[in-house]
C-alpha cells in the first residue's frame, strides 16, 4: 500500500502505540447507546484499576508530537515508546525461526526478486524532502 500510493503523494504510516494518559477506561460510559453492546461486559475490578493505569502512560501530546514527527520524516513504522525495543526485538526473532528451511523454486523467488527491485525503485524514488 505504501508503494502503490507514493506515485499518488500519500503517505502510509503504521503508528503502534503504548500505554497512554488518557481516557480510554470511560469508553463503555461514553459510547452512545446505539453503537454499544453487552458481547463483551467489561470486569468492574479491572476497570476500577484502569484510571491509575492510564496516568502511568505517557503524556499524549508527547505521542503526538512523536506521531506528526514520523509522519513528517515519513517514517513507515512509528514507534512512540521506547520500552517496545526488546520486545519487538524478540517477536521478529521468532517470526525469522519460523521460516521454513528449504531451497525456493527459481521461478518463484525469480518473481520475489522483481518486487524487491519494484520496492527498492520506489524506495528510492521518494522525495529525498521527506521529513525536511
Amino acid at each position: 500500500l505504501r508503494f502503490s500510493l507514493h506515485p499518488h503523494r500519500i503517505g502510509v504510516s503504521v503508528y503502534c502505540p503504548g500505554l497512554l494518559d488518557s481516557n480510554i477506561h470511560k469508553s463503555d460510559e461514553l459510547r452512545p447507546a446505539a453503537l454499544s453492546t453487552d458481547i463483551t461486559p467489561a470486569d468492574p475490578e479491572f476497570m476500577a484499576a484502569l484510571p491509575e493505569v492510564q496516568r502511568q502512560g505517557m503524556d499524549p501530546r508527547e505521542a503526538g508530537e512523536k506521531v506528526l514527527r514520523g509522519i513528517l520524516r515519513d517514517d513507515f513504522y512509528i514507534f512512540s515508546h521506547p520500552e517496545f525495543a526488546d520486545e519487538l526485538r524478540g517477536i521478529f526473532d521468532e517470526a525469522l525461526a519460523a521460516l521454513p528451511q528449504e531451497d525456493v523454486p527459481a521461478d518463484r523467488l525469480a518473481f520475489e526478486d522483481l518486487r524487491r527491485e519494484g520496492k527498492a525503485a520506489a524506495r528510492a524514488a521518494w522525495p529525498s524532502e521527506a521529513g525536511a
